[in-house]
């Protein structure tokens, strides 16, 4: 009787083992990605960070000082003026470019938002001062 037990689980055995043999190799699920840094971010630019494009996070790495930067974007949007299209401004692009190289920043502002207005452009909430244009 003893042996007749034995002999079934060393016949289990060497089946299971056939089994896992057999087996088709498989690659990883996923891979793990890191994002590392030799040394404490001095700079918010120099954080490490990670995001969605709705939510954002800069770790600056210093375990002993922590500081972690959470961002939002509706920290940055104004709400409710989603459908508002910007100004046609190409045509004085140029222009304000030029001014700006001149450091005649508040001339080129006024440049910008001159001709948006000419354009129909009334600004996000009706005054034309609200416009923060990028060059």
């Amino acid at each position: 009787m003893k042996i007749n037990i034995i002999k079934a689980i060393v016949v289990l055995l060497v089946l299971q083992l056939c089994t896992v043999c057999d087996m088709p190799k498989t690659e990883p699920i996923a891979q793990i990605k890191i994002n590392t840094s030799e040394a404490p971010a001095k700079r918010w630019e120099d954080a490490l960070i990670s995001g969605n494009g709705e939510m954002g996070i800069m770790d600056h790495g210093n375990p002993k000082k922590e500081k972690i930067i959470l961002n939002h974007e509706l920290l940055y949007e104004y709400i409710g003026t989603e459908s508002i299209k910007p100004p046609e401004i190409a045509d004085v692009a140029s222009k304000a470019k030029q001014l700006i190289k001149e450091t005649k920043y508040r001339e080129a502002k006024n440049e910008i938002l001159k001709h948006a207005k000419e354009k129909g452009f009334n600004g996000i909430y009706g005054q034309a001062h609200t416009i923060q244009p990028v060059l």
